[in-house]
Order: structure tokens, then C-alpha cells, then sequence
């Protein structure tokens, strides 16, 4: 589940695939979206600025992204299948240096995906691929750093990598549990 950025709205995804979308005064349901064949296992809203747009994405064990346009009725934009086995978490980023707005996912088949977002001369939102990271490991989770220019993961191997979210490059590494018989979800 995840809060839209101005706290009024939160999405929750379902094990049947679908996002709930509640409005946090009432706290009733306002709006359901069919959005996968499978368990939703994360989304997350991104707001641009220069494109005027409130996005939500949300990963599956599909194995897609779907992300929709959340001040349209959360209408379809895209759907990406740059994975080849469950999505373990879905994340946007606004880049620190130049300001766009970036969709960074991560897969249980050991990718981490950075994708930058663009608005063409159609009016059509493109979602470029702009790096492509292959580990030896399953990532289970990623979150954006407060300065927006890494990006922490948490691995199957039990450490937690880190990734500049300009060039994607692995900037450190340390070991999540000193235990053998723990891991980081």
C-alpha cells in the first residue's frame, strides 16, 4: 500500500490483483482497478511537475508494470514487461540533477530497472529504459534515499546494495544481518 504524495488518497493491491483506492477523510473505497492476473506486491505514485501528472505503478507476480494515470479516473498510461518473473517492488524517483521523473523496479528473475519518463509530441507517456542492472541475487525491496540520488535495495544474499540513480552504477555494498538465519524483506 502506499499514500498519494498529498496524503488524501491511499492504494492498496490485492492477492486477486487489484488496487483499492481510499480516501483517507472518509475512508471509503472511491475507485477499483483491475489491474493484474496476479498478487499485487507493491505500488507507489509519482507526481511530475512538468508533464502535470499524478501517476500510480503498481508490479505483480505477472511479472508487469502497470502504470495509470491517477488524476484521469486511473486510467491505463502503460504497461511494461521488461521482466522476466515476479515484480518485487516498483518505486519513483525525481532525479536530483535533472529534475525528471524516473520509475526504478526490481524482479525476482535479479534485475534492477531504471526507467526515465517523457511525454511525447503525441501526448503519450514513454517510459525509457534507461538502465538495465543483472545481479547474481534476487532483490526483494528498494527504496529511494532522501537526496533522491540512490537507491537502496535489499537482496536475497542478505545485503543491502546500493545504486546512483543517474547511471545506475553500484556505489556500496554492506551486509544486512550478521545472522545467517535472518533476511531483510
Amino acid at each position: 500500500m502506499r499514500l498519494a504524495l498529498d496524503g488524501l488518497t491511499l492504494a492498496v493491491g490485492d492477492r486477486n490483483g487489484n488496487i483499492r483506492i481510499i480516501d483517507m477523510q472518509t475512508f471509503k473505497q472511491i475507485a477499483l482497478v483491475e489491474a493484474h492476473d496476479s498478487e499485487v506486491l507493491s505500488v507507489d505514485f509519482g507526481q511530475s511537475s512538468d508533464m502535470n501528472a499524478t501517476f500510480l505503478a503498481s508490479s505483480s507476480r505477472d511479472r508487469f508494470v502497470h502504470i495509470f494515470d491517477a488524476s484521469k479516473d486511473y486510467q491505463l498510461v502503460a504497461t511494461l514487461d521488461d521482466h522476466s518473473a515476479a515484480i518485487t517492488a516498483v518505486r519513483f524517483a525525481v532525479s536530483s540533477v535533472t529534475s525528471n521523473l524516473q520509475l526504478i523496479s526490481c524482479s525476482a528473475d535479479k534485475s534492477l530497472i531504471f526507467r526515465s519518463i517523457y511525454k511525447n509530441e503525441n501526448g503519450k507517456y514513454q517510459f525509457i529504459r534507461s538502465n538495465n542492472i543483472v545481479e547474481k541475487q534476487t532483490f526483494y525491496d528498494l527504496v529511494i534515499d532522501h537526496t533522491r540520488e540512490l537507491v537502496n535495495t535489499a537482496c536475497q544474499d542478505r545485503m543491502i546494495r546500493v545504486y546512483n540513480t543517474q547511471d545506475g552504477k553500484r556505489v556500496r555494498t554492506c551486509k544486512g544481518s550478521m545472522s545467517d538465519d535472518t533476511g531483510y524483506l
